[in-house]
């Protein structure tokens, strides 16, 4: 009886001021502006099987696993393949952004096919259009395979969780 005539809800904006000139004082801090500090974990790190098909690879795996470690067996393989995260992110680095490349070598196939069709007796002309067709296929083929793993990945790691992303592939 005690709540029937009195107001028991009160509803409002509290995050609203009543005048223009009201200011706030105290730190600025939310979870969206939160200082970057310890928190902060490096990348995971991801294999993508493209970096088997560079030449360099067998050479930094056979580097990366010729250092002597001391201790059991398991921590050993462990130890060397956290040794092996650098130069193989290195090396992946060092290829550049694939899908970057794929866009150069087609400009660079185009304006060489332009410059074949204006003069199609330059020999040279003919011979470097013929590699660059050979570098913009290669290219072509390493960027498909990236875009496969990638796809798996996501597909392994949503498809089945009954996810939009699942619901959108079935």
């Amino acid at each position: 009886n005690c709540i029937n005539n009195r107001p028991w809800c009160l509803l409002g904006d509290f995050n609203a001021s009543l005048y223009v000139d009201d200011t706030s004082i105290g730190l600025h801090f939310t979870w969206n502006q939160k200082p970057k500090g310890k928190d902060v974990k490096p990348k995971p790190f991801k294999f993508f099987n493209v970096a088997i098909l560079d030449k360099r690879f067998k050479d930094v795996v056979h580097e990366g696993w010729s250092y002597n470690v001391s201790g059991f067996d398991m921590f050993r393989v462990v130890k060397k393949l956290k040794g092996l995260k650098k130069p193989i992110r290195k090396m992946t680095y060092d290829k550049g952004n694939l899908h970057a490349n794929v866009i150069r070598l087609h400009e660079n196939l185009d304006r060489l096919q332009d410059a074949l069709d204006n003069d199609p007796s330059n020999v040279s002309v003919r011979e470097e259009e013929a590699a660059a067709v050979v570098a913009f296929n290669e290219a072509i083929l390493l960027e498909e395979k990236f875009l496969k793993q990638k796809a798996k990945i996501t597909w392994l790691r949503e498809g089945d969780a009954n996810t939009a992303y699942f619901h959108k592939m079935v």
